[in-house]
């Protein structure tokens, strides 16, 4: 459509129907809005404070020095005790054990509550190659009184923990 543009006056082709304008005042006006639109961007990203990266622990700080106190332990029970399965006097495939559960904190790092099992059998029993660690973590008590010294730990848990004492006797009855 040909008629006048608003904003210079001249008689030519209008683009913007809406503002009655010519192509170059269209422009003009585009541009305008544009920078406008660009001087906001960049007032805002100015305001903004730069993000600090820090990295993502993957353990807290908490359990960082749970584990080294207990590693600590190992190292003391390593040191005084005789490497040797307290289940079945086994010298072979050892590892610590904890009488009553890691996710008991109280007692994790006590020493009293970690023993040397053994994780596999050499000599297969009733219950094949099956460990003493892995017999005492069952909680049965079929399995628990095929170890050695069962009634010692027995005793030291119903000192510390009787819920779990309870259970293992009443797995008696299964």
């Amino acid at each position: 459509m040909i008629d006048f543009c608003k904003n210079c006056g001249d008689k030519t082709f209008i683009v913007n129907k809406k503002y009655y304008l010519c192509n170059t005042c269209n422009k003009e006006r585009l541009t305008r809005i544009n920078t406008k639109i660009s001087k906001k961007k960049e007032s805002v990203a100015n305001r903004r404070k730069p993000i600090k990266k820090q990295k993502i622990r993957q353990v807290s700080r908490k359990e960082n020095r749970n584990k080294e106190k207990l590693k600590t332990t190992y190292t003391i029970i390593d040191d005084t005790r005789e490497c040797r399965c307290e289940g079945c006097g086994q010298a072979t495939f050892l590892s610590h054990a904890h009488l009553i559960s890691q996710r008991n904190k109280k007692y994790q790092n006590e020493e009293e509550n970690i023993v040397y099992h053994c994780m596999e059998r050499v000599f297969p029993d009733m219950y094949g190659t099956m460990g003493c660690h892995e017999r005492w973590e069952s909680g049965q008590w079929k399995k628990i009184i095929t170890l050695n010294n069962y009634k010692e730990h027995l005793k030291y848990i119903k000192e510390r923990d009787p819920i779990k004492y309870r259970k293992i006797i009443l797995s008696k009855n299964d």
